[in-house]
This record gives C-alpha cells, sequence and structure tokens, in this order.
C-alpha cells in the first residue's frame, strides 16, 4: 500500500507552556437567578429548584422588558440624569436585598433594576449631574406576578419605599448556556480543566464514567493533558503497572481562571465612578466572588492516563493508530453528573443515553471547553496524516464541521454525540497547520477522536473492572 500524503498535521496540546448589561442604557441592575436550567420560563416559575449536581447546563437570562404591567406602552424618558444621587443608591441596596430574600426562596428567575421616571428631564440640566426621579424595577416572568406584586406591596411601609417606589415588570428572559471556562462547584461534560502545574493550556473534561463492580465514578478526558511529550510505545498498558496516576486536576484551568478574572476586572476599569457606581459594585462583587472559588479549584487527580502508540494495529492498515485517554478520580464534593450544556434550539438530547459504534454521515455534536457546542458529522473510513507530537503518520477516526470550526485548541476530551444521545468517541486533537512551536495557525473543521469502544476497553482493562459511562437519570 502506497504512503498517502500528508495533507496536513495532527496536533495535540500536550502540557508544554509555550454585565451583561441591559439594552436600556440607563438601566443599572443585576440578574438574579438560582442556576435553573429549565429551557421553558413557563415550567420554572414559582419554584426554587432542587439542587443541581451538575451547574454547567445554563439559565434563563434577564434580556429586556416586555411591558410595565397595567400599562399599554413603555413611556420614553425625556432626558434622564444617569446618576441617581446618594439617597436612592441607598434605598435601591436596601430594597434589593430585602426582595432577594423575600424572593429567593419562592422564584427560581428574576432580575432587580433601576431605571429612571419619565418625566426626569434632568440630563438636560449642566449643574444637576445627579436626581431622585428613579424607581426600582423588579422584573419577573409574567406568571409570577401575583408573587411579585404581593412582594412589593408588603415593602410599601419601609422607609426605603418613601425614597424608591417599586415597580413590577414584566420581562423577557431568554435561555443562555454557561461558559466552560468558569468555576462550576460540579463540573459538568464540556468544563474547563488542566494539570495543576499548567498555566498556558486547557483541555475539556469529557463526562463520567463509572465501574460496574466498584460503583466508582470518574472523570473522562484526554491522556495529553497530563504528560509534556507522548510515552515510550513500548509502555505497558495493564492495570498491573499504573501509568499516568497522580496528577492533580483542577477546574478550571489556571488560564481560564485568570482570563476570566481579568475580563472582570476590565468590565470594571472601562465604567466611569461618577456614573455606574452601581455596576462597578456589581462587578467587583463578582470578581471578589470568583477570586474566592478560584482558591481551590482542585478537581481531582488521575488514576490512568495514557498518550502513545496503540499496541493493536488495524487490519489492512499499515499505520498505527494513538491512545489518549486519562481517568479522574474526583474529589467527592465536586462531583457532576452527565448533562449537556446544549442550546433548546438544536432540538438534542441533554443527557447521555448510552454509546454507540459510529457511521460514515453520521450527524454528531460535541461541546467542549473552547468552542462550546458544535455540529458536524463522522468520516467516511480511516483517515492518514502526520501527528505533529509522533512526528509520523498516524492512522485516525475524524468529525468533519458542515461549516466554519468543529473544535479549537482546548476542545480536547469533549465527548463525540450522535441524535440519539449515544457517545460515539472523544475528541483527541485536529486537523490543521501548525507552526514550528506546534501553534494551530488555521481553523480546525477537522477533528480526531477515539472511539467509546476504545475508550471503555482501555479503562476496563487498566481497571480490573467493566466501565461504562455513567447515564443521566
Amino acid at each position: 500500500m502506497q504512503t498517502p500524503e500528508a495533507i496536513g498535521s495532527i496536533t495535540t496540546e500536550a502540557r508544554v507552556c509555550s454585565p451583561q448589561t441591559s439594552p436600556h442604557t440607563h438601566f443599572f441592575g443585576y440578574h438574579v437567578y438560582n442556576q435553573n436550567r429549565s429551557a421553558d420560563p413557563i415550567a420554572s416559575k414559582s419554584k426554587k429548584p432542587s439542587f443541581q449536581y451538575s451547574d454547567l447546563n445554563g439559565h434563563l437570562d434577564f434580556t429586556g422588558i416586555k411591558t410595565y404591567v397595567g400599562d399599554d406602552v413603555i413611556p420614553k424618558v425625556k432626558c434622564p440624569s444617569k446618576i441617581p444621587n446618594s439617597q436612592i443608591k441607598t434605598a435601591y441596596r436596601n430594597l434589593a436585598s430585602n426582595i432577594t430574600q423575600q424572593l429567593a426562596p419562592v422564584l427560581s428567575t428574576y432580575s432587580i433594576l433601576l431605571y429612571p421616571l419619565p418625566e426626569c428631564d434632568c440630563g438636560t440640566l449642566q449643574n444637576q449631574p445627579s436626581c431622585s426621579h428613579w424607581r426600582l424595577g423588579l422584573v419577573v416572568l409574567e406568571p409570577d406576578l401575583t408573587i411579585a406584586d404581593e412582594m412589593a406591596k408588603s415593602l410599601e411601609t419601609s422607609p426605603d419605599y418613601e425614597v424608591l417606589q417599586i415597580k413590577v415588570l414584566i420581562g423577557i428572559f431568554e435561555f443562555t448556556i454557561g461558559s466552560n471556562r468558569e468555576y462550576y462547584s460540579r463540573p459538568g461534560p464540556g468544563a474547563s480543566i488542566s494539570h495543576e502545574d499548567d498555566d498556558c493550556q486547557s483541555a475539556t473534561l469529557g463526562g463520567y464514567v463509572r465501574g460496574i463492580r466498584t460503583n466508582r465514578i470518574m472523570g473522562l478526558t484526554v491522556g495529553h493533558m497530563v504528560f509534556d511529550r507522548p510515552l515510550d510505545p513500548n509502555t505497558p498498558i495493564s492495570a498491573l503497572q499504573p501509568v499516568g496516576g497522580g496528577h492533580r486536576i483542577i477546574s478550571p484551568s489556571n488560564q481560564d481562571a485568570k482570563e476570566h478574572q481579568m475580563d472582570l476586572w476590565r468590565k470594571i476599569n472601562a465604567l466611569s465612578p461618577d456614573e455606574d457606581q452601581l455596576l462597578i459594585d456589581r462587578w467587583q462583587k463578582k470578581l471578589d466572588n470568583y477570586a474566592l472559588k478560584c482558591q481551590d479549584k482542585y478537581f481531582g487527580e488521575t488514576t490512568r492516563a495514557v498518550w502513545q502508540l496503540s499496541p493493536d494495529r488495524i487490519p489492512g492498515i499499515p499505520y498505527p493508530s494513538i491512545l489518549d485517554m486519562a481517568l479522574v478520580n474526583v474529589h467527592t464534593d465536586r462531583t457532576g453528573i452527565n448533562d449537556l450544556p446544549i442550546p433548546p434550539s438544536a432540538n438534542l438530547p441533554t443527557v447521555i443515553l448510552g454509546t454507540g459504534s459510529p457511521r460514515d454521515g453520521e450527524e454528531v455534536y460535541k461541546v467542549g471547553r473552547s468552542t462550546g457546542f458544535t455540529q458536524g458529522y463522522i468520516m467516511a473510513d480511516w483517515q492518514f496524516h502526520t501527528h505533529s507530537n509522533f512526528n509520523r503518520v498516524i492512522a485516525f477516526r475524524g468529525v468533519m464541521a458542515r461549516e466554519g470550526r468543529i473544535i479549537a485548541p482546548g476542545d480536547s476530551g469533549a465527548l463525540i454525540i450522535n441524535e440519539r444521545g449515544r457517545v460515539l468517541g472523544m475528541i483527541t486533537g485536529g486537523l490543521a497547520a501548525v507552526d514550528r512551536n506546534n501553534r494551530v495557525t488555521s481553523e480546525i473543521s477537522t477533528a480526531t477522536y477515539i472511539s467509546s469502544q476504545e475508550i471503555l476497553e482501555w479503562a476496563s482493562l487498566v481497571l480490573f473492572e467493566q466501565v461504562e459511562f455513567v447515564l443521566s437519570e
């Protein structure tokens, strides 16, 4: 068989370092939610959701005002002041705190904001930079109006209410997928992870598998996350000689934790203390809370990991494939579930329902740390390209994007799932142009993957028990 010409290079990233604000300009405020994962606003009404083990799937975000209760249209403000006076700010903070304490146990989704009154024209007065023409808006879903109205009336005797009246509003809330790079107490599929000592690169938590005999739950990701180079091809793959164990894994990665804090810091510094102190306070509190959480990002330790040429040859194929997998003993307090953060509009299963064998042309999707939810299809037959880390031609299975890119650096570890919710494999790299430092210089429209059958066979071999993907209940 003639050696095929390599038209690209497979690349993986080894462990080597080389508020959303309201559409209304003059709204001040913050969105409050209880990690409700329902895509249906009506389904989430009037109840506090039960504790969720995996909090990556998303939530309902306030995106605008639908109507004022009792009004046919939203009145337009003449020329509002951009600055509420100090009395208004104090009343706003006190009332917002009181509302949150009362509503959090009974409503899953609501927003609290500060907006100017229609008659305010203080913006035209040069000697009046602030004013008292403001109201507190309590924005809720339409089915929750009665609860919100009763709560607002209960505060009418408050001294703060005399300064700042409350208006109940019907809001527009859209389902938003949380960023995979943030801190999640119980990370789910697609979450950001990395080796504790790696400050430069990230990988993706594929999901959770379990030993059938011991019922032990473990995280699944790629092996190249914990090694700085491929293992010797003669390294035995056996439970009797454990390889790759003891590496401390964190979530989110050091890279993402640092970048997320920098993003929050930039938001704060872009605001004017004279005009936007409420927003500054909001973002500063978010930054402080995030930094506090990230003081301990420990997720677990690898129990087994592999990144080497497979000892088993593919019948009729002259090139080797690779094994690239890692199992993580997850800290009990951070073990999540296999719920998938997929946009409701995709109309696809949001839970893992089992495993399957890939079929040529089959439609699939993945959720990764870098590019989130993307779709593609299984490529026919085995592909052959030079792997930049092994410096040789490798046989691999591929997933091609329907359009644009399918993955980006950091998506390694993401599961490949078909339209029936069956895991077909796990992303291990991508076919892309790279420079002399192995940095990707082109969009990655083709991803390489290891099949779910290979993953479970390897895991069962090194753990001395049958292993399966954890199914969502």
